[in-house]
């Protein structure tokens, strides 16, 4: 659902000096709190005072019993919005990072049930709440700014598909390759969760982080990884196009794998829709049409009733799930299911790097509501971007090595988590 009430909240870091570093403050929330149960995170409350640092101050004496003179403001960052489509919440945080006096140790409340001093790069490696990595990093250099720009980037960017954006995460990690290991870490990891929504980009960075980490020139080993998204979209065009009919072919939104399949196939006809609200349909139909390859363009709503003409239906993937779902534009699905009905071939242009580890799965990502209407009293615009199709619906994946079932991604599926657990420490890290 999408953010239907806002409220503002305020987080404080508390870092202690030491011989090994600079340590931070990580606290588990407990079952008795209202919202992310046994989610890591820093010392958070509403903001009920007109003045963020007032509140901050008395969040951290009432949940770590450290009242006002045993720290002292290092930091206040920007507020960052972070909404959470599953709560229907929009969340405005206001990060603080203070340094504890020598001496002081915290004492936690019935909020908390463990506390954990770690090196600042650690909050990538726990279950936290949304977006603390992001929040932190708005008061703790976690990562250069050019990574953090690189990130903010990729968050925003509607035109681009996941494999554009992977390669743009990529190219700013090569760029600071030569910084530490751990520094290195915490790049990848933050570029990783740019666009949680798109999970296949996180993919991307750890399959190019982990080949990077047995190599003598880490920049060059990540500039060849972006290198070799493009080519392998272009490998498994050829393979779709060896497979797509000559004849009349549907297709959605707009996948530059799938464009790059029907230049190489030329079918006859090719039948699409306008791809609202971002129009990537329309531009996928002028870019077919230049090619000098009959389009024939409708309205979103009644592509579906086109299926019964086309030979295949061909869509993109923005990711690809270990049980052979996958991810694309919200409107893919009912096509899938005409498709079956109708007895039509349906396939997935996409390449096998997209697959994603067991057990991850995309976050639930919406657009502004003003991309689909203008304000409308006592109504609810939404206007969700991703939906997943299930794998039972796909005829196959087609791919740089051909054409495969849901069922043969399987062991791409247990390599990505091998690559996965490099990056993040664990499996299932949550990208939110």
């Amino acid at each position: 659902m999408p953010p239907s009430a806002t409220s503002s909240v305020v987080t404080s870091f508390l870092l202690r000096r030491g011989p090994g570093g600079p340590r931070l403050l990580f606290l588990r929330r407990s079952a008795r709190v209202g919202t992310y149960r046994g989610r890591w995170a820093g010392i958070s409350g509403y903001l009920e005072d007109a003045d963020p640092l007032a509140q901050a101050l008395r969040e951290i004496e009432e949940e770590a019993g450290l009242p006002p003179s045993a720290v002292q403001l290092l930091r206040a960052g920007r507020p960052l919005p972070v909404p959470d489509p599953r709560l229907g919440r929009l969340w405005i945080v206001h990060p603080f990072l203070f340094e504890v006096a020598p001496g002081q140790a915290p004492r936690l409340d019935w909020e908390h049930t463990r506390a954990r001093w770690a090196r600042p790069e650690t909050v990538f490696r726990l279950p936290t709440v949304p977006r603390l990595p992001e929040s932190l990093q708005r008061v703790y250099p976690l990562v250069p700014p050019s990574v953090e720009a690189t990130a903010e980037t990729i968050a925003s960017d509607r035109s681009r598909g996941a494999r554009q954006l992977a390669a743009a995460a990529l190219e700013a990690l090569a760029a600071v390759a030569p910084a530490p290991p751990v520094r290195l870490r915490a790049a990848a990891c933050y570029l990783a969760r740019a666009r949680p929504g798109i999970p296949a980009i996180a993919l991307a960075v750890a399959h190019a982080y982990s080949r990077a980490l047995g190599s003598s020139d880490p920049s060059s080993s990540l500039r060849e990884a972006a290198g070799r998204l493009e080519g392998t979209a272009r490998e498994a065009a050829l393979q779709a196009a060896s497979v797509l009919p000559a004849g009349t072919v549907l297709t959605y939104s707009r996948s530059s794998t799938v464009l790059l399949a029907l230049l190489a196939r030329r079918p006859a006809r090719v039948l699409l829709s306008e791809g609202r609200p971002g129009q990537e349909g329309l531009q996928m139909a002028r870019e077919l049409a230049g090619a000098g390859i009959d389009v024939t363009l409708v309205a979103d709503a009644q592509l579906p009733g086109l299926v019964a003409e086309a030979e295949a239906v061909a869509v993109g993937a923005d990711a690809i799930l270990a049980d052979g779902s996958f991810l694309n534009k919200a409107g893919t699905l009912p096509l899938a299911l005409t498709a079956r009905r109708l007895r039509v071939p349906f396939y997935v242009v996409a390449e096998s790097w997209k697959v994603l580890p067991p057990g991850v799965r995309p976050f639930p990502e919406e657009g502004d509501p003003v991309e689909v209407a203008p304000p409308l009293t006592g109504v609810t615009v939404r206007n969700p971007y991703f939906e997943t199709t299930p794998g039972p619906l796909v005829t196959a994946y087609l791919t740089e090595e051909g054409a495969l079932t849901p069922a043969a991604l399987r062991p791409k599926a247990l390599a990505a988590r091998e690559a996965w657990r490099r990056l993040f420490g664990r499996s299932r890290a949550d990208l939110a």
